[in-house]
């Protein structure tokens, strides 16, 4: 296998099958029919216990009645992109966080979604533009078995760097309750110790 064909695979698997929402319909849907169009759409192996768990969990909006629509789904494929690295907490922080901004709506959310997917085709240029600097500027000839061991371990490497940078940001912008409450009730005692000193003092 050359670089060349390593980049193929690498690009390949970077892009994979995507759903815009242009090919989601705008009538409200119901859950079997949702499964079969993402199923057909994309490599998403998206089940009823998943659905209903991000409903119990609350990652998705409350549903009337027994169909979906296409804020739903958006949800649902949203959280499918996110749960192979993030965990279900720190995907709810993130709609939590989002949705607590008044001015961003369902059709934000889709619009968001949209333009993902074009950053996801970009992607897959830059994973290859990644293949070509590993193999060729630092000199990994991926035929010999050390230097492809060397290789898979520099993108594992790559992952986890980009997993701990997406980490930092949602603890950056979407805090948890508890922290700042912990936090709040740490600065207030410090403040009450200042103050009952200072009155000592006097």
């Amino acid at each position: 296998m050359d670089s060349k064909e390593l980049e193929k695979i690498i690009e390949s698997g970077a892009l994979g099958k995507t759903l815009r929402s242009s090919d989601i319909p705008s009538l409200d849907l119901y859950l079997d029919q949702i499964l079969t169009l993402v199923e057909e759409s994309t490599e998403n192996g998206l089940t009823k216990t998943m659905v209903n768990n991000y409903s119990k969990d609350g990652l998705i909006k409350p549903v009337k009645g027994k169909k979906y629509s296409k804020e739903h789904i958006v949800q649902m494929l949203i959280i499918y992109y996110m749960k192979g690295v993030l965990s279900i907490s720190d995907i709810k922080r993130i709609f939590d966080g989002i949705y607590s901004d008044k001015s961003f709506s369902g059709d934000e959310l889709i619009a968001s979604y949209d333009k993902f997917i074009g950053v996801k085709e970009k992607e897959s240029e830059l994973c290859g533009d990644m293949i070509k600097h590993l193999t060729e500027s630092i000199g990994l000839d991926i035929e010999k078995t050390d230097d492809l061991l060397i290789f898979l371990m520099s993108i594992v490497s790559m992952s986890d760097r980009l997993k701990s940078c997406a980490l930092t940001l949602i603890e950056s912008r979407f805090p948890e309750e508890e922290k700042n409450q912990k936090a709040e009730k740490t600065e207030k005692k410090k403040k009450k110790k200042t103050e009952d000193k200072k009155s000592s003092d006097e």
